[in-house]
């Protein structure tokens, strides 16, 4: 019985850091050019800048929804920030960081923008 539940522990842990982490579905990166690509489609966009160890985000990321709300993963590794987002299932898109950050000078998180292109 032991043996079985630390089986499926280690099974857990294999499907969210490998498959996901490997086709890039669940954070994928965002930049400039995606954001106003994004912004055209949609119309005004709420960012919402977090990283997976900061305890303040996690509240943030639960509070966190609609389809015009982006989860902006930053100052964090792609599968720390996928890991946090597959246990936390927001109703929000999950996207890593590529410069977003620095465009809005975010430098702590939790951190919201307003963006309307």
């Amino acid at each position: 019985m032991l043996f079985k539940l630390i089986r499926t522990g280690v099974l857990g842990f294999f499907m969210l850091s490998g498959p996901l982490a490997e086709a890039g579905e669940l954070c994928p990166k965002l930049g400039q050019a995606g954001l106003a690509k994004l912004a055209r489609e949609r119309g005004p966009l709420k960012l919402v800048f977090f990283a997976s160890w900061c305890g303040e985000c996690l509240s943030h990321l639960r509070n966190a929804q609609g389809k015009n709300t982006l989860l902006i993963a930053t100052f964090d590794e792609k599968l720390a920030a996928e890991r946090v987002i597959a246990k936390l299932a927001p109703k929000s898109e999950c996207y890593l960081d590529d410069g977003l950050a620095s465009l809005f000078k975010v430098e702590a998180v939790p951190a919201t923008v307003a963006f309307s292109g």
